[in-house]
């Protein structure tokens, strides 16, 4: 995850870009989840946490799936090239 995350990001930008766009999903994915998951057990029964992570894990799949897999469609830089 971490490598295919840092592919995203162009050099210039990309510690601020990767630390800004992970900490904001994990806050409101990681964050709201016992709220969410709460709420459902509550209002749907004791299976319905399951379906929200089935709801989750099939969000996460579709996004691995449209990754791009080439070397074309990501652009690659490498940091450490030499001055001129």
């Amino acid at each position: 995850m971490p490598t295919m995350l840092t592919l995203l990001f162009p050099v210039e930008s990309r510690v601020t870009s990767l630390s800004i766009s992970y900490n904001l999903a994990t806050m409101t994915f990681g964050g709201f989840s016992p709220f969410i998951v709460t709420w459902l057990s509550h209002s749907w029964g004791v299976i319905a946490p399951g379906y929200y992570m089935f709801a989750v894990s099939a969000i996460s799949l579709i996004a691995a799936v449209f990754f791009p897999k080439d070397q074309k469609s990501v652009k690659m830089s490498v940091a450490s090239q030499p001055a001129e």
